[in-house]
């Protein structure tokens, strides 16, 4: 495993976290509701959220609320994925079952400081796509009963 210096906008817990998730799916569960807060907080301002709400110039989202932003659910992959097409489609069916969040693609690819990039691209490349809900994060494979399962 590369070693990745503290990216200036991440805790250590945050960078610590991302390190294990290379590892052990399930490693975000061990963290309490206020480190998975922080922990979704923090992941998300890589993706250029800032969190007044608003994605910054880096992103394609423009239209966030603060209240949108800590609801709505993001899944995290590349382009041409294969395996975030499916999570895509796990999604409708879901969303078939039950109302869910509103569903935002960020593109773990598209990150534009080389620094953290290469931190997501190590710790989360083997695991898109990745679903973050405002109180989880699933790694692939995930499926209908497992989002259904999320508050």
């Amino acid at each position: 495993m590369t070693t990745h210096p503290s990216p200036h906008c991440l805790s250590p817990l945050t960078v610590k976290t991302l390190q294990e998730l290379a590892h052990e799916r399930f490693a975000a569960n061990r963290l309490t509701q206020a480190q998975f807060a922080q922990f979704r907080q923090e992941l998300l301002s890589v993706f250029g959220m800032d969190f007044s709400g608003d994605f910054g110039v880096d992103c394609n989202q423009s239209d966030f609320s603060k209240n949108t932003t800590q609801d709505a659910w993001f899944l995290l992959g590349t382009d041409g994925c294969h395996l975030c097409e499916i999570a895509h489609s796990t999604l409708a069916q879901a969303k078939a079952v039950r109302t869910l969040p509103s569903v935002h693609s960020l593109d773990i690819a598209e990150i534009h400081t080389p620094e953290l990039a290469e931190l997501m691209i190590d710790t989360l490349g083997r695991s898109i796509p990745v679903l973050l809900t405002a109180n989880a994060l699933l790694c692939y494979p995930f499926g209908v009963m497992d989002i259904l399962a999320q508050n």
